[in-house]
């Protein structure tokens, strides 16, 4: 009896030994259960919003996606040049006479190895032109200050450096594509008629303007597009730097115009004229007009 009592003794702690090591080991598969949820739900919510930032109290963050920049910015001379000649110190250049175009091509070349070329397009008077160098910089600012001196442009294409004359550009013009026309006339107490009669040709002005701006210029040319609103100019800078800030000046202008249409109405009615109709209340309560209308 006694080897009996030992023996369920035994078997309670066997069994509550067992029931303790489940009930640990369900405690730590409802945690991971619990933490999988957690992940799962914070990987959805991640994927509703990619860009969502991740709340962290260090000073520096790093994401192992690819950055992207707020805004874009285009390259002026399409390519940048070489990191080397890009330095407060990256060339220097001083000529003891002035030269021409394409004796500064050829010192730039024998300095850089870089080659330097020149448009076709280009006119002949600025192939004759001479200018003074006395420069110590990067290689973009002397390739500037040289374009400026000739009304010039540059750029870069990894390979070489070109100068060329013309540069094309489009330009919005904030103005209709159709001429507008204005007419109105008003009846006096005695008969007589006043009328005024006003065209707008906007186009046809702005496009006489350029024509001044641009004037006999070589290589220099526009065309207008009334239907898309449009004014593309081919010409050298300093041409289309003025015809940019005259186009800006317009648009300035014609922003702020305000059309105000007035439309005067005069309505004879009387005693005879019983169609069942209130005009002056019918008028007095859509306009917010007091008319008083004698019969």
């Amino acid at each position: 009896m006694i080897n009996l009592f030992k023996k369920i003794i035994v078997c309670g702690l066997v069994v509550a030994s067992v029931a303790g090591c489940a009930k640990r080991e369900s405690a730590k598969v409802a945690a991971a259960v619990d933490q999988d949820f957690i992940n799962a739900y914070d990987a959805f919510e991640m994927a509703k919003n990619p860009r969502a930032k991740v709340a962290t109290g260090d000073t520096v963050s790093m994401s192992e996606g690819v950055w992207l920049g707020n805004k874009s910015v285009v390259l002026e001379h399409r390519n940048n040049l070489p990191a080397k000649f890009e330095t407060d110190a990256g060339i220097t250049i001083l000529l003891n006479e002035p030269v021409s175009l394409q004796v500064l091509a050829n010192d730039i070349y024998s300095i850089t190895g870089i080659p330097v070329k020149i448009d076709s397009q280009v006119a002949s008077d600025k192939l004759r032109n001479q200018v003074n160098i006395a420069y110590t910089g990067k290689l973009s600012g002397l390739l500037n200050q040289v374009a400026t001196d000739l009304d010039l442009l540059w750029y870069y294409d990894k390979n070489s450096i070109v100068f060329y004359e013309t540069e094309t550009r489009t330009f919005t013009l904030y103005a209709l594509g159709t001429e507008v026309a204005y007419q109105t006339s008003v009846s006096t107490d005695d008969a007589n008629e006043v009328s005024l009669e006003s065209t707008l040709k906007e186009w046809d002005e702005v496009e006489s303007a350029i024509s001044s701006i641009i004037g006999k210029a070589d290589n220099a040319d526009f065309t207008v597009s009334r239907s898309l609103g449009t004014i593309t100019v081919t010409a050298s800078p300093s041409v289309l730097a003025r015809v940019g800030e005259y186009i800006e000046r317009q648009n300035k202008r014609l922003s702020q115009l305000i059309t105000i249409d007035v439309k005067v109405l005069q309505v004879t009615i009387s005693n005879d004229s019983a169609f069942g109709l209130n005009l002056a209340a019918a008028i007095n309560s859509t306009s917010g007009l007091n008319i008083v209308a004698n019969t």
